[in-house]
């Protein structure tokens, strides 16, 4: 758990984007890692459970962010999770990009959604 913590901490110190949460400090007492982030309101699986739906609008916007907090990640040569295999097969999945890694505050204008937990983040070699 400390290792992920710390794989953790040392992949947000990368990142700088409007819709990835930010690493505000963290201690790392050797057993055990505090990391302090900006607050954030709740998960987007709490805000579906709670709305029921989302306008076109608002969908667009929320994913016009994700979208944007991704593109950031792979300039910088950050996977959100390292992909796997299924049977062998070419075909690839993020698993770690869930509703409940994605946080979102209410604002005037709509939702600011904020990608979260890089404890699982590869950052790969460019070559």
């Amino acid at each position: 758990m400390v290792q992920k913590q710390r794989k953790e901490a040392t992949v947000l110190k990368k990142l700088n984007h409007p819709h990835i949460i930010k690493l505000l400090d963290f201690e790392d007492l050797e057993d055990f890692i505090y990391i302090f982030e900006e607050l954030c309101e709740e998960s987007l699986l709490q805000v579906i459970t709670r709305v029921n739906y989302f306008t076109e609008e608002e969908t667009r916007a929320l994913i016009k962010q994700l979208l944007s907090a991704l593109e950031y990640c792979h300039s910088l040569d950050i996977i959100h999770r390292y992909p796997f295999t299924l049977y062998k097969k070419p075909y690839t999945f993020l698993r770690d990009i869930k509703l409940e890694n994605i946080l979102v505050n209410k604002t005037k204008t709509g939702y600011q959604l904020k990608l979260a937990d890089f404890g699982e983040a590869t950052v790969c070699s460019s070559t």
